[in-house]
């Protein structure tokens, strides 16, 4: 079922101890991506009442989630580096379809995020620049 299809899961690696982190009823998640201290996951997710996809991040215990990005553009495919920059594709200011990279630093996370339960998505306000307009990052 797309329940279990679009879900992100995580468990070991010989398949034991498996735990759902996302809900496919509340958007398909896609493209997880772990963050630096291997507590959160990024990642796109589509809602069933809507075309574009945004960004989410979730702690691994599937508590906390807290949307990043909220637009009618696509953003997809994160990426979460050791220095705590988070890049993505996205066809914001474009024709549909039309992708580039964009990214943007997060601030401390401990101070960033507030508290959240599964039941709460929580908007976060942040600052993005095209990749094409920054120097010295890949």
């Amino acid at each position: 079922s797309d329940a279990k299809s679009c879900s992100i899961w995580i468990m070991n690696i010989d398949g034991s101890n498996q735990i759902q982190v996302t809900d496919a009823k509340k958007g398909y998640a896609f493209s997880p991506c772990w963050s630096p201290d291997g507590k959160r996951i990024i990642f796109q997710s589509t809602k069933k009442d809507k075309k574009d996809a945004d960004l989410y991040i979730i702690n691994s215990d599937g508590e906390g989630l807290t949307q990043l990005t909220s637009n009618k553009s696509f953003d997809g495919q994160p990426y979460w580096t050791k220095d705590n920059y988070i890049y993505f594709v996205s066809d914001r200011g474009n024709k549909k379809g039309n992708l580039q990279i964009w990214g943007f630093k997060l601030p401390d996370l401990q101070k960033f995020f507030y508290p959240a339960t599964k039941s709460q998505i929580l908007m976060v306000g942040l600052k993005f620049s095209s990749l094409e307009h920054r120097s010295g990052h890949p």
